[in-house]
């Protein structure tokens, strides 16, 4: 491939990207720009006083062959394979995930409710323009729409699944039987389901591993600190916040959206008020060490109770055991939260550690030896009405201008690790093709 491409983003997607272009070509000339001073953006881990902290839980749920070959090409040896132990804690009580087939253990009236709604709502047919919210009553019914998805997601994407479309969840919210939902009723059933039923994880290093093996072959390749201040279109070419500038060919931008947008020159408005329709959640990524061997061995909680701070809990020792030091343990929490409306980060904490007391995960005389609070500005893309006309109309602008939209908030979707490094390798496969 003879034309130079210029990567803006050194997160998974970009790198994986330039994985694929000196995979194809190992003379291609390409280039990744990286505006932090490490590469991995949400797959990084920090490190400190012996514990190791990744931004919030990233483990590889590996669905395709194609996601398989790569990523256990890439590490190897170095990941472990899990078996999910995921878990729900409501109305006072830790049931198994997913809660549609695990209702065992709740109050017998919440359960009764749970049945009932669905036994209702089988056959019931789809309307037009459903929403999510009317998605998950007809299949789930008004028990465990209210006891559960209603609330759990409304305190994730801080939008109410009225205002939500489905395009997204195809395979992220699993779908039993009447037999498992019954089984799951009446007895502790252990019964798995879903696209996270099993896991890959490194053995040492945390998360951010990844990241660093794909940059390693990529030396020479990323810069650092490098952050884009305007695209132009017209002359192809990227200029920096340093005012350096660089000419492309092609160019492939992970970057959020909203901020690519912006940063294009001479952009029309109606694409201006395109990107500004666009919404997303941020995340508050609390995590506590703490000086008590083995505080659990469930891999994460969700918690739906608006009671509770955090959405979800997990528990980094067991993924593995080279997260804490010897007689330690660790934990992380989640707490959803729009841009513009911010947690205080002390009160947060506080509340966090209360919260976790509450739930009996932590002794009120446990010592805490760190704490490490992970800011993540851009975390889940909200699914709304606005969404889809909104990136369709951005996207007829920047593949007319030889840009590439790549990635979870590149591409504004609902990606997963595998579906980033499977959507980049298809888009080299593009620009490879005779049509490219």
């Amino acid at each position: 491939m003879s034309e130079r491409v210029v990567i803006l983003g050194g997160g998974i997607s970009g790198l994986a990207a330039g994985y694929q272009l000196l995979r194809r070509d190992p003379e291609a000339e390409f280039f990744i720009f990286e505006r932090s001073p490490h590469v991995g953006g949400l797959c990084r881990s920090v490190a400190g006083d012996g514990f190791t902290f990744d931004h919030t839980g990233h483990l590889l749920h590996l669905r395709t062959k194609q996601g398989r070959r790569f990523f256990l090409e890439l590490l190897g040896d170095e990941l472990t394979e899990h078996e999910r132990n995921a878990w729900i804690y409501s109305k006072g009580a830790f049931t198994r995930y997913p809660f549609q087939c695990h209702t065992y253990g709740l109050p017998a009236d919440v359960v009764t409710e749970c049945l009932v709604g669905f036994l209702r709502a089988r056959g019931e047919p789809a309307g037009e323009d459903e929403s999510f919210y009317d998605w998950i009553n007809r299949q789930f019914g008004s028990g465990i729409a209210r006891h559960f998805m209603i609330p759990y997601n409304q305190k994730l994407w801080k939008t109410h699944p009225r205002d939500m479309t489905t395009e997204w969840l195809d395979r992220f919210i699993p779908r039993p039987s009447l037999e498992e939902v019954i089984r799951g009723a009446v007895s502790n059933d252990p019964t798995t389901l879903g696209y996270n039923a099993t896991f890959f994880y490194p053995r040492s290093g945390g998360i951010a591993i990844l990241p660093r093996t794909l940059a390693r072959a990529l030396s020479g390749r990323i810069e650092l600190g490098k952050q884009a201040s305007a695209v132009r279109c017209g002359s192809r070419e990227v200029e920096f916040a340093d005012g350096s500038r660089v000419g492309y060919d092609r160019l492939i931008s992970t970057i959020p959206l909203p901020e690519l947008v912006e940063m294009i020159e001479d952009v029309p408005e109606d694409l201006l008020a395109a990107a500004r329709e666009l919404r997303w959640v941020s995340v508050l990524n609390i995590n506590f060490g703490i000086a008590r061997h083995h505080l659990s061995d469930r891999h994460w909680i969700y918690v739906p109770e608006d009671r509770f701070s955090f959405y979800r809990v997990g528990f980094p020792g067991s993924f593995s055991s080279s997260m804490a030091p010897e007689g330690t343990s660790s934990i992380y929490t989640e707490i959803s939260y729009l841009p513009d409306d911010p947690p205080d980060e002390g009160a947060a904490v506080h509340k966090a550690r209360e919260d976790l007391v509450a739930m009996g995960i932590l002794r009120p005389d446990d010592q805490i030896l760190t704490t490490v609070v992970l800011r993540l500005p851009y975390a889940y893309v909200v699914f709304d009405r606005r969404r889809r006309p909104a990136v369709e109309a951005i996207r007829r602008f920047t593949s007319g201008h030889s840009i590439d939209l790549l990635g979870r908030f590149g591409a504004w979707t609902y990606a997963s690790m595998e579906d980033c490094s499977n959507d980049a390798e298809r888009l080299v496969e593009r620009l490879f093709s005779p049509a490219g």
